[in-house]
């Protein structure tokens, strides 16, 4: 069953989920009451975990974390601007674009080739699980089913001058795989329908949603092995995350633990009591490994570059050529005009619309 994106949606991809129980969010001020809550999660065979340094990050992949703003939400075109990740695209009405995923890979995959890190015959999936061990962009999130893994990067980055609290995210793939059969995503599939449906550098949102599905991993991968590592796999929409999809035939299958100071305090002694170190969870570094990754994201910046230019240069061109009655207005420059907060203007707009 397919989930056609409804027009709020459209309006704003970051929908409030947890009126819907799809995820429950949750504040703990303790390892022991984190610990607690976990034991309670219904989850069988078992239960993957993944840490974030900052709680206002949404579960989109890498490769959808780079998005430019071309239109407002009338359609009229706008001078391209790239959208801070996640705050600006949860109030950008119009249309929005990034690299083509599809194409991307395939010009890391040939670039890693002519250098001899991969061989000729490795296909897309096999080389899209290779491109996340190397830290490239891919449409993969990394999750694992060792809870100390999680938390060493949940609050690894962690920097309290910057008040941003480390979450945890909790996840039932069974929940995904029961509720949403039909929808089922491999890494093959999703090869094969992304290459049917994009022509070029760059893909729009808003297209069909459907939810990121997990996918089996590879652990002959030492740090996938050591990291217990597990994936999901983003849709065809990389906005369509785990955290942000709306159904109504879905349980609770996302739990997320926001850590206050003391919790984190308490995390830090507990992962250094059991060695839990980037030394230990990254195996390969400082050996020939770490230099293969190095130029392979060499490669992924150069080509990630090139493609964002060659977007941005378009649809810049495009705003140059429109003539100026028929220009659209970013939205924050609107609210700013009116002397109002996104927000309020986002709502002021909903209601019109609605």
């Amino acid at each position: 069953m397919q989930h056609w994106i409804l027009a709020d949606e459209i309006q704003n991809p970051y929908v409030d989920v947890q009126n819907k129980q799809y995820m429950r969010t949750e504040m703990v001020n303790s390892l022991k009451q984190l610990r607690d809550k976990i034991s309670r999660i219904d989850s069988q065979p078992e239960l993957w975990f993944r840490g974030q340094s900052d709680s206002e990050w949404i579960l989109v992949p890498s490769i959808g974390r780079k998005m430019y703003a071309v239109s407002d939400y009338r359609g009229k075109p706008i001078y391209p601007h790239s959208l801070s990740f996640p705050n600006d695209l949860a109030y950008h009405q119009g249309a929005v674009i990034y690299p083509n995923p599809y194409n991307l890979i395939k010009k890391y995959r040939d670039s890693l080739v002519r250098e001899g890190i991969v061989n000729s015959d490795m296909d897309m999936p096999q080389f899209i699980e290779l491109a996340q061990h190397y830290g490239l962009p891919t449409p993969l999130l990394d999750w694992t089913v060792n809870l100390d893994v999680a938390l060493y990067f949940a609050i690894s980055g962690y920097k309290p001058a910057t008040q941003k609290q480390p979450a945890l995210y909790c996840l039932n793939p069974k929940a995904i795989s029961q509720s949403n059969a039909e929808e089922k995503t491999t890494l093959k599939t999703w090869v094969n329908r992304l290459n049917d449906i994009t022509i070029g550098n760059e893909q729009r949102t808003g297209k069909i949603a459907v939810p990121a599905w997990p996918v089996s991993s590879k652990e002959d991968n030492p740090r996938v092995h050591i990291q217990e590592g597990r994936f999901t796999l983003s849709g065809l929409d990389p906005l369509v995350t785990l955290d942000t999809y709306r159904t109504g035939y879905v349980p609770v299958t996302l739990f997320k633990y926001t850590m206050s100071p003391k919790c984190v305090s308490e995390v830090k002694s507990h992962l250094k009591n059991i060695n839990c170190t980037q030394e230990y969870l990254f195996p390969e570094s400082g050996n020939f490994e770490s230099k293969k990754s190095k130029i392979a994201q060499k490669y992924a910046r150069e080509i990630f570059n090139t493609m964002n230019k060659e977007i941005h240069d378009k649809y810049k061109k495009m705003w140059q050529e429109t003539p100026l009655e028929e220009k659209g207005t970013p939205m924050y420059e609107i609210a700013k005009y009116k002397e109002l907060s996104v927000d309020e203007y986002v709502n002021s707009i909903k209601r019109i619309i609605h």
